[in-house]
């Protein structure tokens, strides 16, 4: 079985049947074709590039392929294959099965939500939220692609949002069920960054925008029309003056804290300056008669029709502004400070600044599951500080809000998914999209937040979404775009589908066991010369050097030598002692090693080596925070946060690597609490 990706001009599959560690490797995928730039494919266009990769798999599924030879059948063997997803972002998945693009009403190729005003609904159990009928959907590409006429077509494709797509030559064609939606670009590159940019205002754009002025109460005025400017001899000026009157009154009184009497008095004397025509006429169109008022005394009138409605403005979301300079800084601290391992994804140190670019979907992970909600419930959370019970509970609101993707993403990125996981991923996405707009009453919602519901049905469908989200052929991409080539398009493609083949084929015959030994000496030294060190890097030195026990260790270790270690290197995850890299040394393990109990977090002080070649890890235990401390993580359970003392415990034991469950991060909250999160996907 075989996913196939289109994107960026390149056409790739990965077998399905490989297990899970090799079968992205780029000598393990195959690249079908590399469409010709420098523009997309529009319209049907795309299907001519489909139409010889199709003919393989109809000729596969049909007839089958015969191989003389395998490693399990050296007499040969009868195969099938058969493409089982289609993997891209939503525009290249609408390209390639010719339906209707995102922003049509036609935006859901999975159920029959329909037009994009219901892109909020979130009645999942309703009849439209049921998968199309796939019979259905051939029988409008066919008829489609039987219309006689192009005016026709394009009538049909108005109407049912589908052109004839070469995927239908696959008797097994199922959009609803074959054409996933990424969680990659939907969740990371989407979602996340519409809720924290555009939703939270997380940019340095919005912090330093004026804040929108929120009318306390709604007032429908009268303008002065032609006939009364004429007779009262009104100027243009006077007229814009009225506008001004009007603004002033709809204007909020008080809503900064300061004492209401002097906002009062400073309405007076606004209005008081202004031109007395204009006041004339906004007293008299309210109803109070004044054309024998003063400038003062129309200002005084004013002031007591407007002191019979709200003088505060409540704080709301939608009048309140997340976005501020203090909390993009108190986001760069919790970045800055925050003590996490090497593989942890860095991410830019002044977020949400321009200048920090585009943040990379694992970045968008990092940020969304890490930093951004530990930043967040420090300064929203329960036992946070805010100008007024009104204010601290929008903001509380809004975390609450917040959390309910936070806890969505994380769970849709577990390495293993179960049946209650998958619940709870679509409880937490269904309950974010229902109150997006009563949180955020000036928020839209968009098409992704209509698909990422969908993700549940394909967790249940296919599993974890490492096995089928679109990292792995964004890198493939990557990959192939760095091969030199003379950026001359027509030979460009060929050159790069040309080199890509060889170095996979070379891969192949050098992982082979036939392989010449002095060839495998040559790739282990290009490895070490061209590859990430963590690829290639043994977990200790091949001659330990074995010393006399340090004075600090005799009191738990017997042995009178042992070979000290500054990391080690245990399931292809590197552990260090604190000396050496904090992030590294702060390990969850089980105590005793039972797998029953629950991980307690602890920073490794040394790691050395017995003479039976035995490593052990000499661990201090993070001290639990004192009885009745505030934990305001314990709210959002699926972000597995909770609240530790920021001092260590004295007292060191000895562990197994094997009893380690994962890394974790660590930010001192204050003086005495620190924040332990658990670093693990699985």
């Amino acid at each position: 079985m075989r996913g196939a990706s289109a994107s960026c001009g390149l056409i790739s599959a990965a077998c399905l049947n490989l297990p899970l560690d090799i079968r992205y490797k780029p000598e393990n995928m195959y690249v079908a074709a590399i469409i010709p730039g420098p523009r997309e494919p529009t319209s049907t266009q795309l299907n001519h590039f489909m139409r010889p990769i199709v003919d393989i798999f109809v000729g596969s599924w049909e007839r089958g392929v015969y191989y003389t030879r395998t490693a399990r059948h050296p007499q040969g063997r009868l195969t099938r294959s058969a493409i089982a997803i289609k993997i891209s972002d939503v525009p290249a998945a609408r390209q390639v099965s010719q339906m209707a693009g995102h922003s049509s009403h036609h935006y859901c190729t999975r159920c029959n939500c329909y037009h994009e005003d219901t892109i909020g609904r979130t009645d999942i159990h309703s009849a439209e939220w049921q998968p199309k009928d796939v019979d259905d959907l051939r029988r409008k590409a066919e008829a489609w692609r039987s219309a006689p006429t192009k005016k026709l077509q394009d009538e049909l494709f108005k109407q049912n949002g589908l052109r004839w797509s070469e995927l239908w030559r696959l008797p097994y064609w199922d959009p609803t069920r074959m054409l996933v939606v990424d969680s990659m670009h939907c969740l990371l590159e989407g979602l996340a960054q519409f809720h924290f940019r555009v939703v939270l205002g997380l940019t340095d754009a919005e912090a330093n925008a004026a804040p929108k002025i929120t009318h306390p109460f709604e007032f429908t005025f009268s303008h002065p029309d032609t006939t009364y400017i004429a007779s009262h001899s009104m100027s243009g000026n006077d007229v814009k003056t009225v506008a001004q009157i009007h603004t002033r009154l709809l204007a909020p009184v008080g809503v900064d804290g300061e004492d209401d009497a002097k906002h009062i008095a400073s309405l007076t004397a606004h209005l008081s300056g202004k031109k007395l025509s204009a006041l004339r006429f906004v007293t008299n169109s309210i109803g109070i008669p004044s054309d024998a008022f003063t400038r003062q005394e129309c200002a005084n009138a004013l002031v007591q029709w407007r002191l019979q409605y709200p003088l505060r403005v409540p704080p709301t979301a939608g009048n309140v502004k997340f976005g501020t300079m203090d909390v993009l800084n108190h986001i760069h601290s919790v970045i800055r400070d925050m003590d996490t391992p090497s593989w942890l994804r860095s991410v830019p140190p002044n977020f949400g600044y321009k200048a920090a670019g585009t943040l990379k979907a694992d970045e968008w992970r990092t940020m969304s599951t890490v930093y951004l909600p530990v930043a967040l419930i420090s300064l929203w959370g329960e036992g946070t500080v805010h100008p007024s019970p009104e204010a601290a509970s929008v903001f509380r609101e809004a975390l609450d809000h917040t959390m309910l993707l936070v806890g969505a993403i994380s769970l849709a990125c577990m390495r293993t998914m179960t049946n209650s996981r998958m619940m709870a991923y679509r409880n937490c996405i269904v309950d974010w999209l229902a109150q997006l707009t009563s949180v955020h009453p000036n928020v839209k919602p968009r098409v992704n937040c209509h698909l990422a519901i969908h993700i549940y049905d394909f967790l249940r469908l296919f599993g974890p979404v490492r096995s089928w989200w679109c990292f792995p052929f964004e890198r493939l991409i990557g990959q192939i775009q760095r091969l030199p080539n003379n950026h001359k398009f027509g030979e460009l493609e060929a050159t790069m589908l040309s080199s890509f083949s060889k170095a996979a084929k070379l891969k192949q015959w050098l992982a082979r066991p036939d392989c010449p030994e002095f060839l495998k000496e040559c790739k282990a030294v290009f490895d070490k010369a061209f590859s990430q060190p963590s690829d290639y890097e043994d977990e200790s030195p091949i001659e330990p050097a074995f010393i006399s026990t340090p004075q600090e260790l005799r009191s738990l270790v017997s042995d009178p030598k042992v070979a000290l270690h500054a990391r080690h290197k245990c399931d292809r995850v590197f552990f260090s002692r604190r000396k050496t890299h904090v992030g590294n040394s702060l390990v969850l393990f089980y105590p005793n090693g039972d797998k029953s109990l629950q991980p307690v977090p602890a920073s490794i002080s040394h790691i050395f080596r017995r003479r039976d070649n035995t490593v052990t890890y000499v661990v201090n235990r993070q001290l639990p925070s004192p009885p009745g401390t505030l934990n305001p993580f314990r709210h959002y359970p699926y972000l597995r946060a909770a609240i530790y003392s920021t001092t260590l415990s004295t007292e060191p034991e000895l562990i197994q690597p094997e009893w380690v469950y994962s890394h974790y991060g660590r930010w001192h909250l204050d003086t005495d609490r620190a924040v332990v999160l658990t670093l693990s996907w699985d």
